[in-house]
């Protein structure tokens, strides 16, 4: 039973993405994508964690391979759904200009650099915890809005580039080139190419050719497992990051670091199937109490409000620590729950219904955006890293993130748009000048 469901998971992966490769613009779609990661990063660890359970918890690995299989399937459907749900009629506001969208360029990116600069002045101990608390987690909390400001300063160069552009994008890639390459943080990678990717959708309905997209996955999947190695190069004796020399990089085996090579690769999903076994032993479920305390710690600033007010918030959750003391596991410093094994924790099966959402909302903002709405656009491209990235994480990983980005992009855009009206309406003989003047040289 064991083996069947996860050959069925294998096949419905690669089903997936095929299909999603066979469409022009299908790799820059959140099911495609879902299923390169599913076939890239958890069907290779689920294959080394059958190696260690397979023999003696037959029932619990089937459980994890179904549920799996059926989260994938939540994204198709929700995906689907999310796009019908979306109709011509509903896009009939005005659309966002060029200026107001560098405007929101211009702001998110300045309030990057502080954010960064900020950070940077912390002391270094603080900085190099593997832990971070206290003023620093809020500033980078606010900093992770830079996805924004790099998708748009890359659109606006190709749709619209002068030299603020030109400015904005190269401020962008500043912040973003220590990320990269020395920090080696796989979501800054993810969005970094995503931005580039869909800007250049966006701005020139032009596609990147899908032989180069098909090489860049399973590279890129190779770096995902070498993270470790990666930034153990970049850390210096003092613990400040230092940048890693191409030569190091070379020597660097990207093949050890992954699940096929050694089977102690695969700490992510060995925590999602302890919490399938946890949760199946125990007939147990938490019903929304892990979701809702990812919130209230995302959201609820502890050096407000204090911390034993933030602490009366949470729900008491003892799953984690009782994994440890009954399965004799500790959970590896660094890896996660993964967004299956906590949904499934969470509400059985129907634990699905976060990987439904997710698509649902990022279904009706391509749509959205492929008729014109910016809005829609910057939603996507600002969530598509988050969705995809969602089943390295936790459940409601796609809802803490986006109350971030959805806010500043809706707020953003809410504010400069009714200012550029404001000011259309003061003086309407000058921009109706300016428009003709602008048709003129535009012929």
């Amino acid at each position: 039973m064991e083996f069947f469901a996860f050959f069925a998971l294998v096949a419905a992966s690669a089903m997936i993405l095929t299909a999603g490769f066979l469409r022009p613009t299908g790799y820059m779609q959140l099911p495609c994508l879902m299923a390169a990661v599913f076939v890239g990063w958890v069907i290779p660890q689920l294959w080394s964690v059958r190696q260690f359970y397979a023999d003696t918890y037959d029932g619990h690995l089937a459980t994890l391979h179904g549920f799996c299989l059926v989260c994938l399937i939540a994204t198709v459907w929700g995906w689907q759904t999310g796009r019908k749900s979306v109709r011509k009629a509903a896009l009939a506001r005005a659309p966002i200009s060029d200026t107001t969208l560098l405007k929101i360029c211009v702001a998110i990116t300045v309030l990057a650099v502080l954010m960064s600069v900020a950070i940077g002045a912390r002391a270094l101990e603080e900085r190099a915890s593997s832990t971070w608390s206290g003023p620093i987690t809020i500033m980078y909390f606010f900093s992770n809005l830079k996805v924004i400001s790099l998708f748009l300063s890359i659109y606006l160069t190709f749709k619209a580039p002068r030299p603020v552009v030109w400015a904005l994008l190269a401020v962008n890639i500043l912040i973003y080139l220590p990320i990269l390459f020395v920090a080696f943080r796989r979501r800054g990678m993810l969005e970094a190419f995503l931005c580039v990717m869909l800007a250049f959708w966006f701005a020139r309905r032009t596609v990147f050719p899908r032989l180069f997209i098909a090489i860049a996955m399973p590279i890129g999947m190779l770096f995902v497992f070498a993270v470790g190695d990666l930034r153990q190069l970049s850390s210096g004796e003092d613990g400040e990051r230092n940048w890693v020399a191409a030569s190091d990089l070379a020597e660097v085996n990207f093949l050890d670091a992954t699940p096929f090579t050694d089977a102690e690769n695969s700490p992510e999903l060995t925590n999602a199937f302890n919490l399938v076994r946890y949760s199946n032993e125990r007939e147990l479920h938490t019903f929304g109490t892990e979701s809702w305390n990812r919130i209230v710690f995302q959201w609820v600033p502890a050096q407000i409000v204090g911390q034993r007010t933030k602490q009366a918030m949470m729900i008491e959750s003892r799953a984690p620590k009782n994994i440890e003391r009954i399965f004799n596991e500790d959970k590896r410093i660094g890896a996660t729950t993964t967004a299956m094994g906590e949904a499934y924790l969470e509400f059985w099966f129907f634990g699905a219904v976060f990987f439904f959402g997710t698509a649902f909302m990022m279904g009706r903002w391509w749509r959205k955006s492929l008729q014109g709405s910016r809005v829609a656009m910057m939603l996507y491209a600002s969530g598509l890293p988050v969705a995809v990235l969602m089943p390295t994480a936790y459940a409601i990983y796609f809802v803490n993130v986006m109350l971030l980005y959805g806010g500043a992009i809706y707020g953003l855009a809410k504010v400069l748009s009714a200012r550029s009206q404001r000011k259309q309406q003061r003086h309407p003989m000058r921009n109706e000048l300016a428009s003709i003047s602008r048709g003129y040289h535009d012929t």
